[in-house]
């Protein structure tokens, strides 16, 4: 073997050990449009729940109005709005470390974690509480013209109602679960590299 040829496959070896690591690299590297979309998102929802509640709901619209009738019970969600403040306030914070860090790290990684279980925890305090929904939805949906009392309509919105309300809470679980997993599947990837 002339030098030529040491040189080469000391050549490759080293590229193939910059490619590894690069390709380590690669798996920790966070893109600037997610923490982006999810400081847009944060304060959406924040200006949302703060201040347009009452846009959450069913929306008719006839030729003479619109109607909107209200998923929740303003009066008893205002109480909430400190804790989606501070939520709102610990993702931006997080959103803001990864733009920062640009990569993930043990402490980003963490804080996602934090935020999550706290996100959990507040979401079953607050969708248990039964009075935070509009106690007079079915009501205010008949009084709009959008369903008729006793009808097989109003049997199946009723129904629906009464399961989305409870389904909501599991949606929510199941999509922090998955989230914390992909989260701690790239804290155990940055162990590995």
């Amino acid at each position: 073997m002339n030098i030529f040829e040491k040189r080469r496959v000391s050549f490759k070896e080293e590229a193939d050990g910059v490619s590894f690591v690069l390709l380590g690299h690669q798996k920790t590297i966070i893109k600037p449009i997610e923490p982006i979309l999810g400081i847009i998102f944060s304060i959406v929802f924040l200006v949302l729940f703060t201040y347009m509640l009452n846009l959450v709901g069913v929306h008719l619209f006839s030729t003479e109005q619109a109607t909107v009738v209200p998923v929740f019970n303003e009066e008893v969600f205002q109480k909430y709005i400190p804790f989606i403040w501070v939520l709102a306030g610990i993702a931006i914070f997080n959103y803001c470390m990864k733009i920062v860090t640009k990569k993930w790290t043990q402490q980003i990684v963490m804080m996602h974690l934090l935020f999550n279980i706290l996100t959990l925890i507040f979401t079953l305090i607050m969708f248990t509480d039964s009075s935070i929904w509009n106690p007079q939805f079915m009501n205010e949906l008949i009084a709009a013209g959008i369903i008729t009392e006793g009808s097989e309509e109003f049997q199946t919105v009723s129904a629906i109602w009464n399961r989305s309300r409870e389904g909501l809470i599991y949606f929510i679980v199941v999509i922090i679960g998955i989230n914390s997993v992909a989260t701690g599947m790239k804290s155990f990837r940055m162990k590995k590299s």
